[in-house]
Parts: structure tokens; C-alpha cells; sequence
């Protein structure tokens, strides 16, 4: 997440739910696939058909190219403050 967040910082990652958060928030995700969890920017949002946000697709800053996953409510840990 360089330049936002530099390796060695200390930042702090609060509850929200997933129809809460909006594209350019920074949030941390739990990756199944990977076993592993993220924190990179939210770029844009997932919906279902009646409307609701159902998943969050997300970047690294310093990555070229967006996730390879979408992000879901049950994956989501929270927003970075």
C-alpha cells in the first residue's frame, strides 16, 4: 500500500459493513484462496440484483493491475483509520 501506508506503520483497522465502505477507502480483507489477509484500497463495489453491495474489488496502490478476487462481507475484517 505505498506511498498510503509505508512499511514499519502502525495503522489501525475498525469494524464496517461491506454497504458502509466507498471506493478509495483502504480496508482489510481476509484472502481464503491464499490463506493470507490484505489491506489494499477499495476501487470499485459488486452489487446484486436488488441493489445491495455484495463485494469489493480491490488494488494494491503499487500494484499495476487490480485483484485477482472480489471481496466478500463474510472476508471483509474492516476499514484502515
Amino acid at each position: 500500500m505505498v506511498p498510503a501506508i509505508q512499511p514499519g506503520d502502525i495503522y489501525f483497522v475498525y469494524p464496517v459493513a461491506i454497504e458502509d465502505v466507498k471506493p478509495r477507502d483502504i480496508i482489510t480483507a481476509y484472502v481464503p484462496r491464499y490463506g493470507v489477509h490484505v489491506v489494499h484500497r477499495v476501487i470499485s463495489l459488486r452489487y446484486d440484483v436488488a441493489g445491495r453491495v455484495v463485494g469489493l474489488v480491490t488494488k494494491g496502490d503499487a500494484n499495476a493491475e487490480r485483484d485477482g478476487f472480489v471481496t466478500t462481507a463474510a472476508e471483509l475484517v474492516g476499514r484502515v483509520e
